[in-house]
């Protein structure tokens, strides 16, 4: 009996464990920081707006293992419409798989006119590599509220 209670404990917590990605709170023409860990280390990331129109997300990895980025697999969309964008690797523009050294910036940028409440999805599963690997992440929705 005691074995079976510990066994539904377990699965209770379980149940209320949330593997969801994160969701970014961004205020429009503001600021918002956030640290993810994955298998290869951690990316500190800084997504900036400037009038719900420009944004720009700041990357700057920490590695601990050989770790690549694909920015022709990364999806951004607004109202299930695809947003174009540009990915810079410490200031040039690159359009093919690199390699990403410790404290590398990756800067995405792209413009885009938002609103308050108005979502951003953002996909980032196989844009990075870690150990050859894609890294699934998922969807992290950008929501926009004011300052």
């Amino acid at each position: 009996m005691k074995s079976l209670m510990y066994i539904f404990t377990i699965v209770l917590a379980l149940c209320f464990v949330s593997c969801d990605p994160p969701i970014f709170q961004i205020p429009i023409d503001g600021v918002y920081k956030k640290k993810i860990g994955v298998d290869c280390g951690t990316i500190d990331v800084e997504c900036k707006t400037i009038g719900g129109v420009s944004f720009n997300i700041k990357q700057v990895y920490r590695v601990t293992n050989p770790l690549d980025i694909n920015p022709k697999n990364l999806s951004i969309k607004y109202k299930n419409n695809d947003i174009k964008y540009t990915v810079y690797l410490n200031g040039a523009l690159i359009d093919e798989r690199k390699k990403i050294m410790n404290d590398d910036t990756v800067v995405v940028s792209f413009t885009k006119k938002v609103r308050k409440n108005d979502t951003i999805i953002i996909n980032f599963d196989n844009f990075l590599y870690c150990k050859e690997k894609p890294i699934k992440i998922g969807d992290i929705p950008f929501v926009f509220n004011k300052k």
